[in-house]
C-alpha cells in the first residue's frame, strides 16, 4: 500500500501539491531525491501524452514526471507540512509494514 497517510492524517500535502499547479501540466513531489508519482497531481491535458507513452510500451509513471511541463516539488518545501515524509511511506512488503507500524506505536506510546 502506498500513500496511506496522504488521506489519513496528511491532507495538507495534497493541498500543497494542488496549490503549486498554476501553469504546470502536473506537480510531482520528490522525497529522498526520487519522484513520488503516486502523490502527484496531473492535469487532464496530459491524457493524450499518457496514452502515447503507454502505446509505446512505457509503464513507468515516472516518465510523466520527466516531462518539462511537469513541475517538481522539493522535499524542503514538503517538510513544511510533512516533516517526516509520512505521505511517502510504503507498506508494500511485510518488512515495510512492520517499520511503519512500529513508528505509529512509538508515537502512540509517547502520547500516553
Amino acid at each position: 500500500m502506498d500513500v496511506a497517510r496522504l488521506t489519513n492524517g496528511k491532507p495538507r500535502v495534497a493541498a500543497l501539491v494542488a496549490a503549486r499547479t498554476e501553469d504546470a501540466a502536473g506537480v510531482v513531489p520528490e522525497w529522498h531525491g526520487r519522484p513520488q508519482p503516486l502523490v502527484a497531481l496531473y492535469r487532464a491535458t496530459l491524457a493524450p501524452e499518457l496514452a502515447t507513452l503507454v502505446a509505446a510500451g512505457e509503464r513507468r509513471l515516472q516518465a510523466v514526471a520527466e516531462r518539462p511541463d511537469v513541475r517538481r516539488l522539493s522535499a524542503e518545501v514538503l517538510r513544511s507540512v510533512d516533516p517526516e515524509g509520512e505521505s511517502f511511506w510504503s507498506m508494500n512488503t511485510p518488512a515495510e509494514l512492520a517499520v511503519v507500524l512500529g513508528r505509529w506505536r512509538e508515537r502512540r506510546d509517547d502520547a500516553l
